[in-house]
């Protein structure tokens, strides 16, 4: 399709120089052919300038008349080949355009794809939370059962602060505290420093952060700088106002 085009515009320049030329000659023909009946009428006063078909001047006039004529091919022709070209940028405009709704069509099946992952993964997160849940759980009822309270009496409560605390202490109330317990200990997106020796521990006895991967320096944003809208965590906004993970919540024209 380039190619045509490409032919098709080659053409109507060579065209429009033909035009440009043609139109000169017959701009200047006028003075041509007066200067022409004007010489013969020096060179015979009484009979120069009106000797019909075979006066120079009279062939200077044809000549034009002809390259009018010569002149409205040209033009014509011009209308054509502009009438063509608009058709063919129209096909592969069309074209072009096709090609760019499949692109989308594309990328948006692999972000679709991308979401149903981690919409998959996310379940499998959420059924993590309910075993951790079940877990803490039958450890409640186990310890506060007679087969520990029992055996230790008066000595239960020091004991269920001490040996028998729960593992994780204080414990994410739901789904979404432990996420967001987890992410902060992993990805450590406020540069707390929570898994250096120094730093205080996220929770009392520091199990979070041997029990976590570490991410830190992985995580980033989306980078959508010309999407109109984002919406941000809090962690992420904190981090875009201290200059860490530029252009986090940018948005269209921000």
């Amino acid at each position: 399709m380039s190619s045509r085009i490409d032919l098709l515009q080659s053409r109507l320049e060579n065209l429009h120089l033909q035009q440009q030329q043609l139109e000169q000659l017959i701009a200047e023909s006028p003075a041509i052919e007066s200067e022409l009946r004007a010489d013969e009428i020096r060179k015979a006063p009484t009979t120069g300038g009106f000797r019909g078909a075979t006066s120079p001047a009279e062939r200077e006039r044809q000549k034009r008349a002809k390259k009018k004529i010569e002149l409205e091919g040209i033009l014509r022709e011009i209308e054509s080949v502009n009438h063509v070209l608009t058709e063919e940028r129209q096909k592969a405009r069309e074209e072009a355009m096709e090609t760019i709704r499949k692109g989308v069509a594309e990328h948006h099946e692999h972000q679709r794809e991308a979401y149903r992952r981690f919409g998959q993964r996310f379940a499998e997160l959420h059924a993590a939370y309910l075993e951790i849940a079940d877990t803490q759980e039958r450890y409640q009822a186990w310890r506060e059962s007679p087969a520990v309270t029992s055996v230790l009496g008066g000595e239960w409560e020091a004991w269920a602060s001490d040996d028998g605390r729960f593992l994780i202490s204080p414990a994410a109330g739901d789904f979404m505290r432990l996420v967001f317990d987890v992410y902060t200990i992993a990805c450590d997106p406020k540069a707390d420093g929570w898994r250096s020796s120094a730093a205080r521990p996220y929770d009392d006895y520091n199990e979070l952060a041997r029990l976590t991967p570490d991410l830190t320096g992985h995580d980033r944003p989306v980078r959508l700088h010309r999407h109109p809208d984002i919406r941000m965590s809090e962690a992420g906004a904190w981090s875009s106002r201290h200059g860490r993970g530029e252009g986090w919540g940018q948005s269209w024209g921000g």
